[in-house]
């Protein structure tokens, strides 16, 4: 869903729609039916997904990944896009203790 947002703001130009693609990631970080992360600072991985009442326990590698790669896509968009913002999804996730361990 985030890579869909990106290519519709490069293909039409609005650029609400990286905030689409914000709120579609923050969904990874407890922006969801159940308001619990899924991404796991302590250990960097990423949970596989939300049961009905619990996420779900497992942190696989395609989750994790997921996870790596739609952060990694969301920061390079919102540098090209030239967007001076604040949002620090790393430190949203961890506290702040997380950062460089994911952008370095």
């Amino acid at each position: 869903m985030i890579s869909a947002c990106i290519e519709a703001e490069h293909s039409t130009g609005d650029s609400s729609w990286l905030e689409r693609a914000r709120w579609a990631f923050n969904w990874f970080i407890g922006e969801n039916q159940l308001k619990q992360p899924l991404y796991d600072p302590r250990t960097g991985g990423c949970r596989d997904g939300l049961h009905e009442d619990r996420v779900n326990e497992n942190q696989g590698a395609e989750s994790s990944l997921c996870f790596l790669s739609s952060l990694l896509e969301l920061r390079a968009a919102y540098n090209v896009a030239g967007v001076d913002e604040r949002w620090q999804p790393e430190r949203a996730a961890a506290g702040g203790d997380v950062e460089a361990r994911l952008v370095s």
